[in-house]
């Protein structure tokens, strides 16, 4: 998952290196930190070593990971800035642990419909809050994201109502009756991942909710590791 991701970051770089120049001409590309065949030698590799791997792990793993390079590179490449960029996001996130599970043979994940209701939560506020990021840049050049579709307002009020909603799905699956929260030992550490994954979660939200450039970018990497943080103890909490 690791080689996967980096080849997707390294397309999205190559891909996106003439708007960068414009928005972010701090980026490693545009920069000249990093040469374009560096970058592309990088997006190869990282495949190479995603698909090698995975493939040590069985044709289920490797199917997923492709499934996975495949949308993120379909992202990259055309959807990024079109209405439907969003829709990438929703369903790449839950197809990671899905990956992970079946990587170590132990088939799918628990609640693998709410997962994959949590994950299509997670990346739809994931993908508007990073659309939000780059909304300046994208409009300078024409793109059609779904930050810019919205339009400002309706985009932060939909990106905050999909962190709810991730908030929700969460605590009530785990406190509902035979949830995790209340009927095992561990169920103090339960909440207390919960919550912190939850206000880190809440703060990114509010930090993207403000009209600045640079509290929308801190707003976006705040979200996504709250989000990573409430996956975890999701997912260790209906797996214990």
């Amino acid at each position: 998952m690791a080689g996967f991701q980096v080849s997707i970051g390294a397309i999205n770089d190559v891909s996106d290196r003439d708007h960068d120049a414009v928005a972010q001409p701090w980026k490693a590309i545009p920069s000249g930190r990093v040469s374009l065949r560096t970058a592309r030698s990088v997006a190869v590799g990282g495949a190479s070593v995603g698909i090698l791997a995975s493939l040590l792990l069985g044709p289920a793993t490797l199917a997923v990971g492709l499934m996975g390079l495949a949308i993120g590179v379909a992202y990259d490449l055309g959807l990024k800035r079109t209405a439907w960029g969003w829709l990438c996001f929703a369903v790449a996130l839950p197809l990671v642990p899905v990956f992970a599970w079946l990587g170590a043979g132990a088939g799918l994940p628990p609640q693998v419909a709410t997962l994959f209701l949590l994950g299509g939560l997670a990346g739809t506020e994931l993908a508007i809050a990073n659309g939000l990021v780059d909304a300046p840049g994208d409009g300078q050049l024409g793109a059609r994201g779904i930050a810019i579709r919205l339009g400002p307002g309706p985009a932060r009020a939909t990106m905050a109502a999909a962190g709810i909603g991730v908030l929700a799905v969460a605590w009530l699956s785990l406190s509902g009756p035979g949830g995790a929260v209340g009927s095992s030992q561990g169920s103090g550490a339960i909440v207390l991942g919960l919550l912190s994954g939850s206000v880190l979660l809440a703060a990114g939200v509010v930090m993207s909710l403000r009209q600045d450039a640079t509290w929308a970018w801190r707003g976006w990497q705040v979200q996504a590791v709250g989000i990573a943080a409430v996956a975890l103890v999701w997912l260790a909490a209906t797996s214990s």
